[in-house]
């Protein structure tokens, strides 16, 4: 949510500066997302609080963990004449409330300097007197509003109903939009002119030429919102507060403050209009008891701050006795479901940093950390260390028509509606973007699950990808494999190298562990994790360790890690044996491998016998 200092500062009185604000909005749930630019902040909305999308509720939080007065704005015109111009039908079930305001003899202009100010910080454009104001007072309330010009009706009503198979639109923007059949829209002379909750049409938008309009304001079923925006691919500032669960009360509210704002700045009547409600407002009553809170904050005296701080967050108190409070939730916190959440309210208005910290006293708990993730820290760590640049990217694509791959029934738009089959397909975008910038030479790479489907069977796999780029095309594979030798000789694992479908595999025995390209590779962690040996803590004796490589030439159908795993058994005194490198060359390989003894007067009688006997067993030749 954006933040401008001086949009709160509307509503209450603070001397703080914008760093100290932002400190307060972390401590109440809004963190800083981006560094402080100006006076206005960029708060990350993690919770499902929907008055957090208005400047209002933001401000209204701020206020009662400072505990300074907040006051909102005065509604004016909230007894007008009724005047029943436009009629209106509604005739879907997604509706739960709409209402409409007419205002006649407007004189559409430019909108005064503090509405242009607080739209241009929060990151809206500045269009004419009558849209800012509807998008301003969206933001205050977190309210979607929309202005038609009525003298572009071709008929007096609005129907509000559900799209049919082959409709469109031509939106604001002046884009024509398909909809999808069953999409709420209002209609007017059975032609939709704005999609509802979502974004208005251009035919009855509101022009220099317009003087008379209607205003509406509607609450609807924000799950039909949500799936028709994805549907449609439209995500803008009406569409993130519509699937949001707004208070129908909010309707009325917005649409006085819209009114006032317009007979202020564009002069003009205002009128009642035709209203639709199929909702009745049930006030919520909820009971904080002195047990649950002393047992999730560890204090008891918490209680005792409970009731102001209610009434500083709007709450009612109905009741109060030694041991419960009763309350009655605020119209606009529709997240309120269970006792916890007022808990958290009470913890987070008297502020986190002040509950007193206690020495534990007991043993530490268990550690419960999954082994793949320790592992995944130890990997990270080894190849940061290397100098490689480590991403994160979204496992989301579009579906190619591969069977094997995972298809999503509720993505977030068509751009994304599956999931990845290799880390590659999502760390290319990481790769393209730094040749983007002209960067030459780097390595980045990613830790990351990759999702199939096996006989049915959904299949999600943590893997390991590396992405190298020199502008020596030979230099990307030498690196690659010199990655490959680094991780596994870390974990002190054999490999070898076979052709595979999937470019050349890595195996240890015969189990495959990875694979590689020129300039990628792609490991299993579950299987290295499984195969790798951890160093103690304590080393209880040193060795040093003798070492000579090898080099033979075999067939390129040959198998290293049965050649490696055969030599292992030829002398007690070897002590491992490591896989370095190969070189493909038409139907041959050249294989080297390194050997390692505790007794370096041995090495020349162990060399002799490795050649002797591998040239024996399996006629490969050594050079």
């Amino acid at each position: 949510m954006i933040v401008p200092i001086k949009w709160i500062k509307d509503y209450l009185t603070t001397h703080k500066s914008p760093k100290e604000i932002a400190k307060s909005f972390t401590e109440i749930g809004l963190m800083l997302d981006r560094p402080i630019s100006g006076d206005v902040l960029d708060l990350e909305h993690r919770m499902d609080r929907a008055d957090w999308l208005s400047i209002l509720g933001c401000a209204r939080d701020f206020a009662a963990f400072e505990d300074i007065k907040f006051s909102e704005p005065e509604l004016k015109s909230t007894d007008l004449e009724k005047k029943n111009e436009v009629e209106i039908h509604v005739k879907s079930d997604k509706v739960n409330k709409f209402r409409t305001r007419i205002i006649k003899n407007i004189q559409v202009k430019e909108s005064p300097k503090f509405i242009q100010e607080r739209l241009l910080d929060y990151g809206l454009p500045v269009i004419n007197n009558i849209v800012d104001i509807t998008n301003f007072v969206m933001v205050e309330y977190g309210q979607p509003l929309h202005a038609q010009d009525i003298d572009k009706f071709e008929t007096k009503e609005i129907v509000l109903r559900d799209s049919d198979t082959g409709e469109s639109i031509q939106t604001l923007d002046g884009t024509t939009t398909k909809l999808i059949e069953g999409t709420l829209v209002l209609s007017e002379s059975k032609k939709p002119i704005c999609i509802g909750g979502i974004v208005g049409g251009l035919r009855t938008g509101v022009t220099e030429e317009t003087t008379n309009i209607i205003l509406d304001a509607g609450n609807y079923n924000q799950a039909s919102i949500r799936k028709a925006s994805r549907a449609l691919n439209i995500r803008n500032e009406t569409v993130s507060r519509s699937e949001k669960f707004l208070s129908p009360e909010l309707v009325d509210l917005a649409i006085i403050r819209a009114t006032d704002l317009i007979l202020e700045f564009a002069g003009g009547e205002a009128f009642e209009n035709d209203d639709y409600e199929n909702y009745q407002p049930t006030p919520k009553k909820m009971t904080l008891t002195r047990e649950r809170l002393a047992k999730i904050s560890g204090e008891d005296y918490y209680f005792e701050k409970a009731e102001n701080i209610f009434d500083r967050l709007n709450y009612e108190v109905i009741s109060k006795d030694e041991n419960k409070i009763t309350v009655k939730t605020p119209y606009f916190r529709t997240d309120i479901e269970v006792e916890d959440d007022l808990v958290s309210d009470v913890l987070r208005i008297y502020g986190y940093s002040k509950i007193n910290s206690q020495p534990i006293n007991n043993f530490p708990p268990k550690d419960i950390t999954p082994k793949i993730l320790k592992f995944q820290e130890k990997v990270t760590e080894l190849l940061t260390s290397l100098g490689l640049d480590e991403h994160i990217t979204d496992p989301f694509l579009r579906f190619d028509g591969n069977s094997n791959r995972v298809l999503l029934f509720n993505s977030v738009n068509s751009d994304k509606d599956s999931l990845r089959l290799s880390i590659k397909e999502t760390l290319k975008n990481a790769f393209e973007y730094y040749q983007k910038i002209g960067k030459d030479s780097f390595s980045i790479f990613e830790v990351g699950n990759v999702y199939y489907k096996k006989e049915e069977e959904l299949i999600e796999e943590r893997r390991l990808g590396i992405l190298v780029n020199y502008k020596d095309v030979d230099e990307n594979s030498l690196e690659i494999r010199k990655l490959i030798n680094a991780i596994l000789s870390s974990f002190d694992i054999n490999y070898s190298f076979e052709q595979s479908k999937l470019g050349i595999s890595i195996k240890q025995g015969n189990v495959e562990i990875g694979f590689f390209e020129a300039n990628y590779a792609e490991f299993y962690l579950d299987k290295i994790l499984h195969l790798s040996k951890f160093k103690t803590s304590v080393v209880s004796e040193f060795e040093n360790l003798s070492k000579e490589d090898l080099t033979f030439t075999a067939h390129i159908d040959a198998s290293n890690g049965e050649v490696i795993e055969y030599m292992k058994t030829l002398n007690p005194l070897i002590k491992k044996i490591n896989f370095i490198n190969e070189y493909h060359n038409e139907n041959q390989r050249k294989v080297t491998i390194r050997f390692y003894t505790a007794y370096p007067e041995e090495l020349k009688k162990i060399r002799e016998e490795l050649i002797n006997n591998t040239s024996k067993k399996f006629g490969v030749t050594f050079y």
